[in-house]
This record gives structure tokens, sequence and C-alpha cells, in this order.
């Protein structure tokens, strides 16, 4: 599976934790995740990011879908696989999802600088709202032109939904906070319409496919958080911009 991916990975162009027009190699230069250790060539960070696989999916998804591309399907099959091998499986913190893998395939939770969470996959974050979308969007792409990776990849996507119901909508969902003098809903995922709005974009293409009723449930949560988040209207700033 670790071979897969990183051949996967590097196949899309996706490997690369960050990308340094200003690096020491000139334009171009990718320095991947933190400093690198030639000794075990291993990065502070990581080679691989959840983050940038899971777009990188959803970019290779759309495009199949739109243009009958066999060579995106391909490498968003793959890629999706990579994703959820980032994902925890079980114990304590079970579908919430690693941010950093090393070259060697081994996954870095406690990175440095370290993430938020840290160890990553202790709790909300960006890269498990992005792993519901790719998840999402994956599941409704390969319903039905392979069934059964779709029905992993649905295994999958309730694991995360699973996450986010035990630590963000069922024990938060209602309640507000009070930020900056401004009350906010406290069900957002690390607070932010941001986030949110990404694990939204697979929830719906996700209940679109046929999902149960707790998927439509977290959709409706979530899209209801979202709704409250602008300030503003058509005359006062800034115009019924939603915070991020």
């Amino acid at each position: 599976m670790r071979e897969l991916f990183k051949s996967a990975a590097n196949t899309s162009g996706s490997s690369g934790g960050y990308l340094d027009p200003h690096g020491a190699g000139g334009a171009g230069d990718d320095p991947l995740g933190g400093a690198y250790d030639p000794a075990t060539n291993t990065w502070g960070q990581g080679a691989f990011n959840a983050d940038d696989l899971t777009r990188a999916s959803v970019v290779y998804l759309r495009h199949w879908r739109q243009f009958g591309d066999d060579h995106s399907r391909r490498l968003a099959y793959q890629l999706l696989r990579g994703v959820t091998y980032l994902q925890t499986s079980s114990g304590p913190n079970a579908g919430n999802v690693v941010l950093w893998m090393q070259p060697d395939g081994s996954l870095n939770l406690t990175p440095t600088p370290p993430d938020n969470p840290n160890p990553s996959d202790t709790g909300p974050s960006y890269w498990l709202a992005r792993a519901i979308w790719a998840l999402g969007e994956g599941y409704a792409a390969f319903r039905t032109v392979d069934p059964a990776f779709a029905r992993f990849l649905r295994a999958r996507l309730d694991l995360a939904l699973d996450a986010l119901d035990r630590r963000v909508l069922d024990p938060r969902f209602g309640t507000y906070q009070v930020v900056d003098g401004l009350r906010w809903p406290a069900w957002l995922i690390v607070d932010g319409a941001d986030a949110s709005s990404e694990a939204l974009y697979g929830l719906v293409a996700y209940v679109g496919a046929g999902a149960d009723a707790r998927a439509r449930r977290d959709l409706t949560r979530l899209a209801t958080g979202i709704a409250a988040m602008p300030l503003g209207d058509a005359r006062q700033w800034p115009f019924g911009a939603i915070m991020p």
C-alpha cells in the first residue's frame, strides 16, 4: 500500500508539501515539508500530506467525470486509497486523519513544527474536513462504475462522520460562542465556515448519491452553522460576506 500510494502521489505531482519559488535550487525548488534529515531521509513534517492529496483527488475526480478521462480516473482511484491510508481506523481517534507521511510510508503524527491538533489525528481538523470532501465525491463518482470500491469509500466516509459527530456536531450543535463581541455557532469544524464548507461539498455529493439519514442530518447541521456566519447586509459592510 505504501509503495502504491507513493507512486500515485508522485505521478499526480502532489507529493511535495510546499512549493518554494525562491528555494536554493531556483524556481520550482520543492522542499517538501520541514527540515530535511539526509541520514534518515525524512522531513520535519513529511513528504506527503492529506490536505493536498484530498484536494488533488477532487481535481482528478471532477476532470474524469467532466471529460471521461481514464487517466484521471486511475489517479483519483489511487489518491483516494492514499487518503484512506492516512485515516486512523480504530481506537479513540478512529475516523480522524493524520496529516503527514514520510517518504518510506511511515506516518508522522507529531511533526516539526507541530500541527493543530497535535498529534494530528486527535481531533477535528482541516484535513478531516477535506477527507470528507474527497471521500464524498469519490463515492458519488465510483458508485456505479466500481461498486466495490465505492462501498470501501463509503465505509471510510462513515468512519470520518463518526469522528465529526463524536467531537463536533453531537456535543455542540445548537450552542454558540462569543468572539470579538459577536455571537457565532460553536458547532463548525475547527470553528470555521471555511473548513466546514469543504466538508459540505463531500456531504452534498454523498447525499446526492443516496446517503443515509445520518449524512443528511450532518449536512443540514453544518449548513445551518455556515448560514449563521455572514455579517452586514446589502447596505452595510461587509455586505453579507460569510466570515471564515
